[in-house]
């Protein structure tokens, strides 16, 4: 119901007559129609409490996320503006450095050393560092050769090692022979004196001209 109807004002019964109806003025009954329109309506406080928190929850969580967005665009602004910073340094940092060595490159060339460049050439010395790339193309693997060192051992161990495998004897028998025969190692010459008779010596002879 839209509207609640308006009460109806009490008849005053001190106006009221008593008469005889007359028939030619006899009136018709009037037939009223009522509409109804049936509204839901909430009617626990509770209910309207919910529904309020659920406005005010979605408000929250829709506040929530426009700050962390707004905080995170913060954030990225600050690490932009960080790394710019950190460019920046980096440049004037290759830049200093890169005058620096032209200075000393200079003044060596130029040979007028002051007494203060004499200073710091005693404390330390300036080097460009160069990496050099290895190149791309692949060199065949060498043998690997054995050691002298790994020779000598397994040369105590070669009679065990032919009795049992004697492939593997083999092979490193030629390792070793092959070693001993492309390592270059000192070569000592000896000499010897002759046991001579005195008697057959000539005379200004001595065994002391011959080199030991």
């Amino acid at each position: 119901i839209n509207e609640r109807p308006m009460k109806k004002a009490m008849l005053d019964f001190s106006s009221l007559s008593i008469s005889q109806p007359s028939s030619s003025a006899q009136e018709e009954p009037r037939v009223k129609k009522l509409l109804v329109q049936h509204v839901e309506t909430v009617h626990h406080s509770g209910a309207v409490e919910d529904v309020l928190h659920s406005l005010l929850h979605s408000d929250l969580s829709t506040k929530e996320i426009k700050s962390k967005t707004k905080e995170r665009n913060e954030r990225m602004k600050q690490d932009k503006k960080q790394d710019q910073l950190r460019s920046a340094a980096r440049q004037r940092h290759e830049n200093l450095g890169r005058n620096a060595r032209f200075a000393q490159i200079w003044k060596s060339r130029k040979g007028d050393n002051n007494e203060v460049d004499e200073t710091l050439r005693e404390m330390c010395h300036l080097y460009d560092a160069v990496q050099v790339d290895s190149d791309g193309e692949k060199h065949p693997a060498e043998p690997q050769m054995t050691s002298v060192e790994e020779g000598a051992i397994l040369c105590n161990f070669l009679p065990l090692l032919r009795e049992h495998l004697p492939s593997a004897a083999e092979e490193i028998e030629s390792d070793i022979v092959s070693l001993a025969q492309s390592e270059d190692s000192d070569v000592y010459d000896i000499y010897t004196v002759k046991e001579v008779d005195d008697t057959n010596m000539e005379e200004g002879a001595s065994a002391a001209s011959y080199p030991l």
